[in-house]
């Protein structure tokens, strides 16, 4: 750990979020600069108005696409959609309940691809009974994940929505999920029911309900510090008390869910998990044990990271916002403009102003050569009438 205290960072390695937080007393500690840092994580990661309500607009266009095409079957929203827990990169999950899951399923992907609305559309048939289709709304660049089958369990989504009741649950999963998705942890199904259960379970039984007076930093410390020392995601049959494993198949039964937590694959993810929570909880307490820190303290475990995914960065949405986002509305109520923007103003009023010089240029030597030419009038006299008068 020597090492890092030398270490520095490039200037395009420390990421966007960060940089908003900023210390004007050096004598802050470093625990305080890591809640700071944590807070200043999550309101990054939290979906603004704007974006929740494209993400139900889609939705809301999904089910104008798929009821027109399939009037007997059940839409349903599930995942984090459902669950209030959507990060800006996550997808939004639907099931449509149907019995004829084949034919329903081709309806359904020329319907998606009839609308003009949706791209790489992809169907996949995961078993006799069901059968997904992956596909991106053409707009925003939003991936969306269909699946058809004949019933549908929703059961953990609810489950997930009443658990964001548990204080500092929402925030210590967001950063933690970021934390996660940063070395390509997959965030599927199954993986993220564990990720959500591992946290309430440290919320609930580690830590006994009792997170009022901690942080979102003390809280993603804590969580490193239990799946490093405390072997959370071992899974190991032989250990003592209510582990993490027996938390699991205690909830199984009662959502209705079996989650694989034995498979080779999703082992190797844990223990991937695992190491990447022992490196954070080393680096981290090297900052916050020291009695001072210089600089951010997060920035020693958080790479600079995309928000969203790539194509969501190249979407039409996208680009429409950043574009908005040049202009800010001030206190006095006045839209104020970036340096780029006052630069074409000006430019173009100079522009204006000599484009005028010139008009009037113009016309003034065209005036002056026209008096030069100008005859002496003719008078034409007409018939005399009465009162001898004449027209000139």
């Amino acid at each position: 750990m020597d090492e890092l205290a030398g270490e520095s960072f490039p200037d395009n390695a420390i990421p966007e979020w960060v940089l908003s937080v900023s210390y004007p007393d050096e004598d802050v500690s470093p625990m305080l600069k890591l809640n700071t840092e944590m807070k200043a994580l999550w309101k990054w990661l939290s979906l603004s108005k704007e974006e929740i309500r494209l993400r139900k607009g889609i939705v809301e266009e999904l089910k104008s696409i798929i009821g027109a095409c399939l009037t007997d079957a059940h839409f349903e929203t599930v995942g984090s959609l459902m669950s209030g827990m959507s990060l800006p990169d996550s997808n939004i999950d639907v099931v449509i309940i149907t019995n004829n899951v084949r034919a329903d399923a081709l309806k359904v992907v020329n319907a998606l691809t009839v609308s003009t609305k949706y791209q790489e559309i992809l169907q996949t048939v995961e078993s006799e009974n069901a059968i997904s289709i992956e596909c991106k709304q053409s707009y925003s660049g939003i991936s969306v994940h269909l699946e058809l089958m004949p019933e549908c369990n929703t059961s953990f989504s609810s489950f997930i929505h009443y658990a964001k009741r548990v204080s500092a649950f929402k925030p210590l999963y967001m950063v933690f999920r970021h934390f996660l998705k940063q070395s390509n942890i997959p965030s599927d199904g199954n993986h993220n029911m564990l990720i959500y259960l591992l946290l309430i379970y440290y919320l609930q039984i580690s830590l006994g309900g009792k997170t009022e007076s901690l942080g979102i930093g003390d809280l993603f410390l804590g969580v490193v510090d239990a799946v490093y020392r405390s072997q959370l995601l071992s899974l190991s049959t032989n250990q003592n008390g209510f582990s993490f494993l027996k938390y699991v198949r205690s909830v199984e039964p009662k959502l209705g869910i079996h989650l694989d937590v034995s498979s080779k694959n999703v082992q190797r993810i844990l223990k991937r998990i695992t190491l990447l929570c022992e490196n954070a909880s080393k680096t981290l307490h090297y900052c916050v044990d020291a009695p001072h820190f210089d600089g951010w303290v997060s920035v020693n475990v958080f790479r600079d990271y995309p928000r969203i995914t790539a194509s969501m960065q190249e979407s039409s949405y996208t680009r429409l916002v950043r574009g908005e986002k040049k202009y800010s509305v001030g206190g006095s109520g006045r839209r104020s403009m970036s340096k780029d923007d006052n630069l074409k103003l000006i430019l173009i009023l100079i522009t204006l102003l000599i484009i005028t010089l010139l008009f009037i240029i113009v016309i003034m030597y065209l005036k002056a050569t026209a008096t030069k030419q100008q005859k002496a009038p003719q008078i034409v006299l007409g018939s005399f009438i009465e009162g001898r008068e004449v027209y000139i």
